[in-house]
């Protein structure tokens, strides 16, 4: 976590702090060591939140996104509550996905929020960028691609969703993975900056509309990168006038 409750306000872990946790008000720790970012941390192994999850790619991700949009608790009227990873002032809530998840948290995630968006760490397991890769493929919109679920688990995984999906590869564009649509399973790469922009904005996100999905070539010239930041589709980060 990197909020807990410190006298009633949200604070950063800072060495040598003592906090309570925003969810259950117990006393969490900071831990502020030299190898990942300072954050709080529950006494043992114990988490209040099932759903919560923490990485370097999380924070990383919140912190493109003022303070006070983080880590928001959100209560049902059953008195179940639930730590969003981010929350714009606008009702949206998006939520960092690091680990695979099982269907059902899927879904008992996206009725518990309702507005949500999720993006996918696209690099946490070694075979999805590759699939990924073999299964792009253009259409007659230079803005829109399409996949093939059924050679790709990353897609399998994801596609279909009421919600919007943005699969994030390291790169400098995320690509959106249409929600559910009579046209099959379509994808649009957007650049980061215009994806944090657009939710700063309060602005929607309009699904590109395209008369059919005609598969055209793969996209071969999308070439592979080791390192996290480069994972090779600069060439068709595009900011069209929907975004």
């Amino acid at each position: 976590m990197q909020f807990a409750l410190i006298d009633g306000l949200r604070s950063k872990a800072s060495p040598a702090l003592a906090g309570v946790c925003q969810t259950c008000t117990s006393p969490v720790i900071s831990k502020c060591g030299p190898l990942r970012s300072w954050h709080w941390a529950h006494q043992g192994r114990r988490q209040c939140d099932p759903w919560w999850e923490e990485s370097e790619w999380h924070v990383a991700w919140k912190g493109r996104f003022p303070s006070e949009w983080q880590e928001i608790i959100l209560h049902a009227d059953d008195g179940e509550k639930h730590i969003a990873d981010v929350k714009t002032p606008d009702g949206r809530v998006v939520e960092f996905q690091h680990s695979r998840l099982k269907d059902d948290e899927r879904r008992a995630r996206e009725f518990f929020y309702k507005n949500m968006i999720w993006v996918v760490d696209g690099l946490a397991r070694k075979r999805d960028l590759p699939s990924f890769k073999k299964t792009l493929r253009r259409t007659n919109h230079p803005l829109v691609y399409s996949g093939q679920a059924v050679d790709c688990a990353l897609l399998r995984d994801w596609a279909g969703r009421p919600v919007d999906v943005f699969l994030d590869f390291g790169d400098k564009a995320v690509w959106w993975l249409h929600p559910n649509t009579e046209m099959g399973l379509l994808l649009t790469p957007v650049a980061v900056n215009a994806f944090t922009e657009m939710l700063h904005k309060a602005m929607p996100f309009q699904p590109i509309r395209i008369e059919n999905h005609t598969h055209k070539a793969p996209v071969a010239a999308v070439q592979h990168q080791p390192n996290r930041s480069t994972s090779g589709f600069l060439p068709y980060i595009r900011r069209s006038r929907r975004f």
